[in-house]
């Protein structure tokens, strides 16, 4: 049986499962840092239980959480679980019109820049240099020179089933810059994405200009983010705020 674990007044802990990172990176996984800067913007008590590739979480992905007797998967049904459960709404200074645009430029990002992010890591040589001993450093020897080609080629097949792996590598990067200029543009000079205070979005957009700025991943979508000082600056604001460690 799993044993719980408590905070220092009794309270259960929330338990944060995701993999293993480094590079200064909170998490590896966008999606996986999303719900740790949502965790931290919520001030809820959570533990972090690191896990091994391929996750066995109830989506088969990371992250997922247990929370006492709930296991969720999936950052997005997570994120819904926690706010309707502690009553939190870390939106509730915007208006209809603003969850709109937070709703439909968090999809662009999870659903389209997503994949020229996996991209950039997996298939790009420049990505897999840096992917492979993170991922497949700790392994037996033997399988160590086995396992990044089957990860790589189940990346891969990903990929093309997701249709950005149907596109030529500069047309895959193309996509990519016109996703990071279109939350350049939404962020303008603003301090974070709709004002001074950070919302869902924030955390959404950090996952994603650290993933791409922190490693040492030198590829067009780096070029891209690092183009944008208001989005640099952004990630600053946000990693020292929710992460300053």
């Amino acid at each position: 049986m799993r044993e719980l674990q408590h905070d220092s007044a009794g309270a259960l802990m929330i338990e944060l499962h995701q993999f293993p990172t480094d590079y200064g990176l909170p998490n590896f996984s966008p999606f996986c840092m999303k719900v740790e800067c949502f965790l931290k913007m919520a001030e809820l008590k959570y533990n972090i239980v690191e896990i091994a590739v391929p996750p066995k979480g109830p989506k088969k992905k990371a992250p997922f959480i247990d929370d006492g007797d709930v296991r969720m998967g999936d950052s997005e049904l997570i994120i819904q679980y926690l706010q309707k459960k502690h009553g939190i709404d870390i939106d509730q200074s915007l208006n209809p019109e603003e969850r709109a645009i937070s709703h439909s430029t968090k999809k662009m990002l999870d659903e389209h820049l997503y994949w020229v992010l996996v991209h950039s890591r997996w298939i790009d040589d420049r990505g897999f240099t840096v992917v492979r001993p993170l991922f497949f450093g700790g392994l037996p020897p033997m399988v160590r020179s086995i396992a990044p080609i089957i990860g790589r080629s189940s990346v891969r097949k990903a990929l093309w089933q997701a249709g950005m792996g149907r596109h030529t590598p500069d047309e895959i990067y193309a996509f990519g810059k016109a996703d990071i200029q279109a939350v350049a543009d939404l962020l303008g000079d603003k301090l974070y994405m709709h004002g001074p205070e950070p919302t869902l979005l924030d955390a959404c957009v950090v996952s994603y200009t650290g993933s791409v700025l922190l490693p040492p991943i030198e590829t067009p979508l780096k070029e891209a983010v690092e183009s944008h000082a208001n989005l640099v600056a952004l990630n600053e604001r946000m990693m020292q705020r929710y992460f300053p460690s």
